[in-house]
């Protein structure tokens, strides 16, 4: 009895920073729903920006380094427009934005054009999306919000 305890305490004791750590395993599967990649997440939120331009941005917004290059997604949740920054955007850099259902369905394909990338999700219905971000040859994966 004593051994069961034991293991069951040190299970819980060694869950307890995985589950408060702020990792998660997203999976990203191709229209037949085979899986294609598993890839560990870690959100971070960023602090609240300054007013830039005199265009303030808002405070839920989430930050990420690819390819040398500074991404930002706002807002998230999202009730429609989803903003996706890229600090440092050059016209040589090449990327596409790509938006999955959870069950890994493509539903839209946009391509990185300026700084400032404007999805427009209001045409889809409420729920957990998964944004992937190719940019100059790495790749990002976001999980967006819709509300």
């Amino acid at each position: 009895m004593k051994t069961l305890l034991r293991f069951a305490l040190s299970a819980v004791v060694l869950l307890i920073p995985t589950l408060s750590s702020g990792k998660t395993v997203e999976f990203l599967y191709d229209a037949s729903g085979n899986r294609i990649t598993r890839q560990i997440v870690i959100q971070t939120r960023s602090l609240p920006m300054e007013e830039d331009n005199g265009e303030s941005k808002p405070d839920e917004m989430f930050q990420d380094q690819v390819a040398e290059k500074t991404i930002r997604i706002y807002p998230n949740p999202t009730k429609g427009d989803l903003k996706v920054e890229i600090s440092g955007y050059e016209e040589r850099d090449s990327g596409t934005l790509m938006l999955f259902s959870m069950s890994g369905q493509l539903l839209m394909t946009a391509d990185i054009t300026a700084e400032i990338n404007d999805l427009n999700l209001s045409n889809l219905p409420d729920g957990m999306y998964i944004l992937r971000i190719s940019l100059n040859g790495d790749d990002s994966v976001w999980r967006i919000i819709k509300d």
